[in-house]
């Protein structure tokens, strides 16, 4: 897991065993960073995507994941220079950009939603 950006990114390996939901974590190379992203739920099922605001990271859906994931197959990812996802290049930062950034993470991981929930600038 190694990108422009690791010093200024949380230590995942001291932080995991207090993160929510770490068991379904991984880190997917995307849109020239590393990202955080988390996954639960039966692949057959509708996919949502869930996204958290300013500030926040995957930690935001900690207790509604899980509940989640018995009706849909759920992403949650930490936006980039939030959480353990790295920083992205100044057009990444606004909101057109982010979006550009987050398409490409979803193509990656060969996932379009059918829903998306978030919270505040998520």
């Amino acid at each position: 897991m190694t990108d422009n950006n690791d010093s200024a990114r949380p230590n995942w390996e001291t932080l995991k065993a207090n993160w929510p939901n770490s068991a379904h974590s991984r880190f997917v190379q995307a849109a020239s960073m590393t990202w955080h992203v988390q996954e639960m739920g039966d692949a057959a099922k509708p996919k949502m995507l869930l996204l958290h605001g300013t500030g926040a990271s995957t930690h935001s859906f900690g207790d509604l994941m899980p509940l989640l994931a018995q009706h849909y197959h759920c992403i949650a990812l930490d936006l980039p220079g939030h959480g353990f996802t790295g920083k992205a290049s100044s057009e990444g930062l606004s909101l057109p950009g982010m979006a550009r950034s987050i398409a490409m993470l979803l193509k990656e991981l060969n996932f379009a939603p059918d829903y998306c929930a978030g919270h505040s600038a998520g």
